[in-house]
Order: structure tokens, then sequence, then C-alpha cells
């Protein structure tokens, strides 16, 4: 799953604006309990999970 598409399904919060320059491209930050949260999520989905169950188990607080 893209980061944009986690934080358009409500997965993951959007970034909080900052960001710095790395070359062309900027890196934006996000809370550290976002960035534990996409790890998890990344972990399932190579694990086999669907994308619903991914979805119950974030919205349940179970990652």
């Amino acid at each position: 799953m893209k980061p944009l598409a986690a934080i358009a399904r409500g997965l993951l919060p959007p970034c909080c604006g900052r960001y710095i320059k790395a070359g062309h491209r900027r890196v934006y930050y996000y809370p550290a309990w976002a960035v534990e949260r996409a790890r998890d999520i990344k972990r399932m989905k190579a694990e086999g999970y669907s994308g619903q169950q991914i979805h119950e188990a974030v919205r349940r607080e179970e990652i």
C-alpha cells in the first residue's frame, strides 16, 4: 500500500507539514507512531493479510 493511499484510507495521518530538502525532493516528517504503524502495515502485507484485514486491525488498534 502506498503512503498516500494509506493516508486516504485513514490508516496513517497526513504529514505535519514540515519537511527537509534532500537533493531535488522533499522528505516529510511524520509522527513516530505513524512510522511504526506504516512498518506494521508493510509487515502484514508481506505476511499475506488482505487490505480489509489490515484496515480492521488498524481500526481496532491491534497493531
